[in-house]
Formats: structure tokens, C-alpha cells, sequence
């Protein structure tokens, strides 16, 4: 097998085809021009039929350059690009030269037939005439494009199954069995690289599927991580507290004072198995004891005792000798005094 080598581009492979064919078709159009102008300018009919073969052998060169040039590079768009050049390096130069030859040779000879037998002016009949020989060159121009385009396509599809048959090397063929694609690789039926296992088993020294490494928990089981020194290991609480995500003990929680922490049972404190409400739940509000009522102080004798002004505009004292009351003694009260009618 030959090996796969670059092709070459489809631009110069196009271009080289459509100038040689391009300049050869018009070299053989010219050489009939000239027979039907000088030879056959008698003879209508042989004319027309010399012309007709000059059309056929144009169509036959537009599809030989397209399967050339899709032969070459395996591709159809190559070959239509080829009839294109070839239909521009033919078509244009042929118009220019047909252009001239009509206004040196053509149009005097029908200026000459038409003078006798026209309506119209000389001077009108020689525009009209002129009009329609360059009327005509330019859609001879154009034909020639658009049949160089097609046959160009038609001939670039047979070029390109003759280029697979003949084993073309810019054509990447199929690899034949038992030879490596591309240098480095296996073969096919081999692993893929050296040193690795089948599809579905594990590599040298990996335990099955399912079981871990050695050394390694199951997958299951949560990784321990080393924890540092003086804090516990992750998930566990703090040394004296039970619950990780409650306070110490004796601690009051958030808007709670520290009253009614106190009040609060032992079971209901923080650190114990009390459970705080849930989301939606009225907060717990424990109940506080109502505090004992004051006792009524009583009063000494001596705070019943009447107190008189001291100092020199103080009056005199009373006494008892004058039958008062004495001032250091218990006043009575209403109670205790004798009735005495009005």
C-alpha cells in the first residue's frame, strides 16, 4: 500500500488545466472561424454543420478537463473550477477575436447583401446589424461559461471514482487488516497501549470494582481525618458538653436572661435533653415563681411616743400632775375612751 501523501491544492490544479485546455480550444475555434469566414462562406449549410462539430468537440474538452482535474485531487469542485478557467481562457479570447473579425469581414459582407433588398437606411441597417453581432458574442461568452461549469462537474465525477480505482496515494484508502493506521499505534485485535488491560478489568495492583484501596476505608465509611491535638475528632463534641450545638451548662440562651436561666429546671437547662422548639413553634417561656410577700414591720413603742419641739421658743411641757395625759404613755384610741353623752 502506497503510502497517504499530501494532495496537491485544487486551486493551481484548476488553473493549470483551464489554461492549457482553455488556450487549445481556442486555437481549434479559430481555425473553424476562419474555415466557415473564407471556405465555406458560400455554402451555408456545411457552415452551420462545421460549427455544430466545433461545438461538440468543445463540450467533449470541457468534460475530459474536469475528470483530468478530479483524477488529480479526488475532488468534484476541483473539477468544476476547471471548466471554468478553461471556458474563460477559451471564451474570452475567442469573443475579442470574433468581435474583430465581424467588424472587418462579417459586416461589410451583410452591409453589401442587405443594401439592395432593406427598407430601412444603410446607415440603420448598420446599427442594427452591429448590435446584434455583440449582442451575440456576449451570450456566446456566457453559454460558454455555464456548459464549461457543467461538463467540468460531469466529467470531475467520473474522474473521481477513476481516482479511487486506480488507488490514487492523496486518497486516504481503508486500512487493510492487520497493519496499524498510523505509525505508533496497535494493531488491530492488540490492546490499545502497551501495559494497559481490556475494557472492564482493572489495571495491574487496582483492586476490583467495589472494594477500596488497601489501607483505604469503603466507600461507605466516611474518611477519618486526624484531628489536632486537644480538639476532638470531626462529629464529636467538646469534652463536657454533650451536644455540640448547645451552650455549656449554665449558660443562658440567646434573649434569654440570666434569671430565668436560673429558674429554669435541670432537665431544661442547656447541655441537657431538652429540646428547643422547632420553626413555627411558640418559644418556651417557664414560669417564674411569684416572690413572698414583704412582712409588715411593726412598730416600737418608742416610734408612738409624740415628739415636742425642743429649744427656747418651745412651750412648756406637759405633765401628768396637772391630770394630762402623760406624753411617754400609749394614747388610747377611740375604742378604749369612755362614752360620754352630749
Amino acid at each position: 500500500m502506497q503510502p497517504y501523501q499530501r494532495p496537491p491544492e485544487g486551486g493551481k490544479v484548476s488553473f493549470l488545466y483551464g489554461l492549457i485546455f482553455g488556450l487549445g480550444m481556442f486555437l481549434v475555434g479559430v481555425i473553424f472561424y476562419c474555415i466557415n469566414a473564407f471556405l465555406l462562406s458560400s455554402s451555408p449549410i456545411l457552415a452551420l454543420l462545421i460549427g455544430g462539430l466545433a461545438g461538440l468537440i468543445d463540450l467533449g474538452l470541457f468534460f475530459l478537463v474536469g475528470t483530468l482535474a478530479a483524477r488529480k485531487t479526488g475532488r468534484v469542485g476541483t473539477a468544476t473550477i476547471a471548466g471554468i478557467w478553461t471556458a474563460v481562457f477559451d471564451g474570452v479570447p475567442y469573443a475579442i477575436f470574433a468581435t474583430i473579425m465581424f467588424f472587418t469581414v462579417t459586416l461589410h459582407r451583410l452591409s453589401v447583401s442587405q443594401s439592395t433588398s432593406s427598407s430601412f437606411s444603410p446607415a440603420a441597417t448598420r446599427s442594427i446589424q452591429t448590435a446584434g453581432g455583440i449582442l451575440g458574442v456576449v451570450i456566446s461568452l456566457l453559454l460558454t461559461i455555464g456548459f464549461g461549469a457543467g461538463m467540468g462537474a460531469l466529467g470531475g465525477l467520473l474522474g473521481r471514482s477513476l481516482a479511487r480505482k486506480s488507488g490514487n496515494p492523496y486518497l486516504a484508502g481503508p486500512v487493510p487488516y492487520g497493519q496499524p493506521p498510523y505509525p505508533g499505534q496497535p494493531f488491530y485485535g492488540q490492546p490499545p497501549y502497551p501495559g494497559q488491560p481490556f475494557y472492564g478489568q482493572p489495571h495491574p495492583g487496582q483492586p476490583p470494582y467495589g472494594q477500596p484501596y488497601p489501607g483505604q476505608p469503603y466507600p461507605a465509611q466516611p474518611p477519618q481525618s486526624p484531628s489536632y491535638p486537644g480538639q476532638p475528632a470531626y462529629g464529636q463534641p467538646n469534652p463536657g458538653q454533650s451536644n455540640p450545638n448547645q451552650p455549656e451548662v449554665g449558660s443562658s440562651q440567646p434573649g434569654q436572661s440570666a434569671y430565668e436561666s436560673s429558674q429554669l429546671e435541670p432537665t431544661q437547662r442547656a447541655g441537657s435533653s431538652y429540646s428547643f422548639p422547632q420553626p413555627g413553634q411558640p418559644a418556651y417561656r417557664p414560669s417564674v415563681p411569684e416572690r413572698p410577700a414583704e412582712a409588715q414591720r411593726e412598730q416600737s413603742p418608742a416610734e408612738d411616743k409624740t415628739v415636742y419641739a425642743s429649744g427656747p421658743q418651745a412651750g412648756a411641757r406637759p405633765s401628768a400632775a396637772n391630770n394630762y395625759p402623760n406624753a411617754d404613755s400609749d394614747k388610747p384610741s377611740d375604742e378604749q375612751l369612755p362614752y360620754r353623752p352630749n
